[in-house]
């Protein structure tokens, strides 16, 4: 490392919606970063969209609201662009600023008012796109919205393209994420790869694991229930699973959109007393709940990342899910099973195969916990960042 001296770092952007107590898993990992360099000794100056922060914050975090009114979104970019300028002018002109850091979003160009400064700029997690058909169509652009994209769309994009051209570094948490550069092979030497981190103190299993569960069979999956998270999927693999283990139980864990049309789905299966609909469960009731699994099942048609798959393998817990988006990457083949998306049938045989062994369930649970302990917890993926910053403070002052 370079240097060992605190850094005052400003970030453009944490997350659409910053917390440390809501279910939102870009605003949790977003706090986690700035706390965890907080903790390190570091200054962040953070300029915040809009939060729910329980508990006080320690000194050395300083947020500053950046609320922007304008209804379409790409004006809205353009609004926070300005915003965020004004809040840099004003930290750097009272307490300096060492590196400025646009964590998540980073492809709509927020900071792009900021490549000027003179100063290391660092962008991201870069996290792959959702698929375009990972919804259904069941809404369309108002006018106004379409008009208001067809003009500043290119302008937006153009502001993210010198915004990646003039970066210090690019973070991306997998290959996956290679899609979101413009021109990823003119800029290999700033590319670095650094996933999300897991608190594996937290997230731990309940149990050794040199002995296997006598527990019932049980699926896990919990996460938003949404259409592109494959819980339609799951339910149609579930109906082939229970003809090879007739006692065993789904449990489906979370909110969203689409929990009225799940209830009608699981009303018309003849499975249904073994279904059950956890509904929202407490930030801090979620390993507890992810220890009674015997798998935990993801089949997302193209998640970005997967924090929740993370959380579920620091449990000790084997994976099923996709061969899709970031999940390619996460779930190791010797920790659990991928299938392509919207495959049932495939999805459903994965399943079998894990839920018919306690010891490959066993086995494969205990490598998922080595894994994540040695590549995914926080205090590593911390001092990999804090050692990014280092290396570009001194390539900027050189």
């Amino acid at each position: 490392m370079p240097s060992s001296k605190p850094l005052s770092i400003f970030i453009s952007h944490p997350s659409e919606f910053l917390t440390n107590c809501q279910p939102h898993g870009d605003g949790l990992a977003a706090f986690e970063f700035i706390h965890r360099l907080a903790q390190r000794g570091h200054t962040l100056h953070v300029a915040v969209p809009s939060m729910d922060i329980k508990d006080e914050l320690p000194s050395n975090i300083k947020l500053y609201p950046a609320n922007v009114w304008t209804q379409f979104s790409t004006l809205n970019s353009i609004e926070y662009m300005i915003r965020v300028r004004q809040i840099f002018s004003h930290v750097y002109r009272h307490d300096g600023v060492d590196v400025i850091h646009q964590l998540n979003p980073v492809n709509p160009g927020l900071s792009f008012l900021l490549v000027n400064t003179g100063l290391p700029m660092v962008l991201g997690l870069f996290l792959p796109g959702w698929p375009d058909n990972s919804e259904p169509p069941r809404f369309k652009t108002s006018f106004l919205g379409a008009i208001s994209s067809a003009f500043t769309h290119p302008l937006i994009r153009e502001c993210d393209r010198q915004q990646q051209k003039k970066a210090a570094a690019l973070l991306l948490s997998t290959p996956a994420a290679l899609t979101r550069l413009y021109e990823p092979d003119t800029c290999l030497d700033k590319i670095h790869y650094l996933p999300y981190g897991i608190d594996t103190t937290h997230f731990s299993p309940s149990q050794a694991l040199n002995s296997p569960s006598n527990s019932e069979l049980n699926i896990l999956y919990l996460a938003s229930l949404s259409y592109r998270k494959g819980v339609f999927t799951l339910l149609d693999a579930f109906e082939e699973v229970v003809q090879t283990f007739p006692s065993c139980r789904l449990t489906i864990a979370g909110t969203g959109t689409e929990l009225e049309q799940i209830k009608q789905r699981i009303s018309a299966m003849s499975c249904q007393s073994q279904i059950t609909l956890l509904g929202a469960v407490a930030r801090d009731c979620i390993p507890e709940v992810m220890r009674q699994c015997s798998v935990y099942c993801l089949p997302s048609y193209g998640e970005p990342f997967g924090i929740s798959v993370l959380e579920a393998m620091a449990c000790g817990k084997p994976i099923v899910g996709t061969d899709a988006g970031g999940l390619a990457y996460l779930i190791p083949d010797r920790g659990g099973r991928k299938v392509p998306p919207r495959d049932a049938s495939g999805l459903a045989k994965a399943l079998i195969e894990v839920l018919s062994s306690r010891d490959l369930q066993m086995k494969m649970g205990q490598y998922n916990r080595r894994l994540v302990e040695e590549r995914y917890n926080w205090e590593r993926v911390i001092a990999t960042l804090e050692s990014i910053y280092y290396s570009v403070k001194v390539s900027g002052n050189s």
